[in-house]
């Protein structure tokens, strides 16, 4: 099944991958029931994010990539343990990016300093994660 290009994301959240240890993945359905509560944590973002999620076939296997990208206001300190993140868009439904299992995703941060004082600066957040079924629905 292959997953529309998902935009407006105005939400990213991340907890400790291992929190979602009694979390149920529904990979038929692409869905995950993830019991709450759950201690997500607010990234501060500017403006909305972007997600986008690829398929691709792999020795036989079926692998989902999914890429979000988000202009925040500073460099944001992540926690060093692996990690999951829980999106928001727009029309409030909310997904699920990584697991309590690996592979986890890769986090990356881009900081672009210009080179004259009239333009922006700019910490730009990657995430990148790809698995079976690398972006889910939360079902609550």
């Amino acid at each position: 099944m292959t997953l529309p290009i998902l935009r407006y994301i105005h939400k990213i959240e991340y907890c400790a991958a291992y929190h979602l240890r009694r979390a149920i993945i529904l990979p038929a359905q692409s869905q995950a029931l993830v019991h709450e509560p759950m201690p997500w944590q607010e990234i501060p973002i500017v403006g909305l994010a972007e997600v986008e999620t690829n398929e691709e076939e792999e020795n036989g296997t079926r692998l989902s990539t999914t890429e979000l990208t988000a202009t925040l206001c500073r460099h944001f300190q992540l926690p060093t343990t692996p990690t999951t993140f829980r999106l928001t868009d727009t029309r409030g439904t909310t997904y699920l990016l990584g697991t309590s299992e690996h592979p986890y995703p890769l986090i990356t941060q881009t900081q672009t300093y210009a080179p004259t004082p009239s333009s922006p600066t700019a910490h730009t957040l990657t995430i990148e994660h790809t698995s079976e079924n690398s972006l889910v629905v939360i079902r609550a």
